[in-house]
C-alpha cells in the first residue's frame, strides 16, 4: 500500500524479540519508520512466513536464507555472535565427546546448525539434536546436554551456572575454527524494488539501538531479572549488528560447512545479490 505523504509502500517486517535482537528495531518499535507493520514471531517462523510472501522483509535464521528463503540479503545490520559467553552455549553434564543426546529449540535454527559443525569439527561428536518445546524445563533426566542461544545463554550464566556443569561456549569454538564472524540472522527480503526502502529503515533503526544502547538496556531491564547495566554489557561484548565483507566470509564459511554436513543442499552465495 502506498503512502501519500512519502511515496513510500507500507511493509510488512518479521522480527523476533530476543534482547539480542532489540538494537537491530530499536527505530521501528519506536515508531521511526511509520511505513513499517511490525509481525512479532519465533526466528525459525520467520522464515517460513516470508517463504510464503506473508512478509516483505524479515530477520531470518541465516541458515535459512542459506536454505533458499529470500531472493535476497542486506548489507549492514544483521544479528552476529560475538566469541564471548553469552550468545551460544551448549551446556553439559559432562566432555563433549560424551554428549549423547542433545536438547534444542525447534525455531533456532543457525545455532543448531552451529552446533552440529562445531561438535564435530572440534570433538569429534556427532549427537542427535532433540527439538524439546519445553526449554525452560529441566533438562538433565532426558538429555546429555541442552543448547542455549540468546536470552537463555544470558539467564543462564546470570543463575550462577550448576558447578558441575560443563559449558561450552560454541561462539568462541566458532571463532576458533574460522577466525571469521557467526552471522546467525539477516535481514531478507524478496521483492528488489524495496531495496532502497528497507535499506533505509534498518540502517536507521540499527543506528538509532546502537546510538541509544543504554537506555534500551534500561527499558528492557524493567520487564526482565537483569538490570540494565548487564543487559548493556551483554549487547555489547556478546553481539556484533554490522555485516560487511568479513561477515560475507563468515556467511560464506558456514555455508561450506553446512554442505559438508548435508545441512544444506547446495550451495547459493554466488547465485544472489545484496542491493
Amino acid at each position: 500500500m502506498l503512502d501519500r505523504e512519502t511515496d513510500l509502500i507500507n511493509i510488512r517486517v518479521g522480527v523476533h524479540d530476543f534482547v539480542s535482537a532489540r538494537p537491530l528495531i530499536y527505530g521501528l518499535t519506536r515508531r521511526q519508520a511509520r511505513e513499517v507493520e511490525l509481525v512479532y514471531q519465533k526466528p525459525g517462523l520467520l522464515a517460513e512466513s516470508l517463504r510464503r510472501g506473508q512478509l516483505d522483509a524479515a530477520l531470518v535464521p541465516s541458515i535459512e536464507f542459506l536454505r533458499g528463503v529470500g531472493r535476497y540479503y542486506l548489507d549492514g545490520p544483521a544479528l552476529i555472535a560475538r566469541p564471548s559467553a553469552g550468545s551460544l552455549l551448549l551446556v553439559a553434564k559432562g566432555p563433549a565427546e560424551s554428549v549423547k543426546r542433545v536438547a534444542v529449540c525447534e525455531f533456532c535454527r543457525s545455532p543448531v546448525a552451529v552446533a552440529r559443525i562445531v561438535l564435530a569439527e572440534k570433538f569429534g561428536a556427532t549427537p542427535d539434536l532433540c527439538v524439546n518445546k519445553n526449554m525452560r524445563g529441566e533438562w538433565r533426566e532426558q538429555y546429555d546436554g541442552v543448547l542455549l542461544t540468546g536470552d537463555r545463554g544470558l539467564d543462564y550464566l546470570a543463575e550462577r551456572p550448576d558447578p558441575d556443569d560443563t559449558v561450552i561456549n560454541l561462539s568462541e569454538l566458532w571463532d576458533e575454527l574460522t577466525s571469521l564472524p557467526l552471522v546467525l540472522s539477516l535481514w531478507v527480503y524478496n521483492d528488489k524494488t524495496l531495496a532502497g526502502q528497507i535499506t533505509k529503515i534498518m540502517v536507521l533503526s540499527r543506528n538509532l539501538g546502537l546510538r541509544n544502547l543504554s537506555r534500551l538496556s534500561d527499558g528492557i531491564s524493567f520487564s526482565s531479572p537483569h538490570n540494565g547495566e548487564m543487559i548493556y554489557d551483554y549487547l555489547t561484548n556478546c553481539w556484533s549488528y554490522q555485516f560487511d565483507s568479513e561477515g560475507l566470509e563468515g556467511l560464506r564459511a558456514l555455508e561450506e560447512y553446512a554442505l559438508r554436513y548435508d545441512l544444506i543442499r547446495h550451495g547459493r552465495l554466488s547465485e544472489v545479490a545484496t542491493r
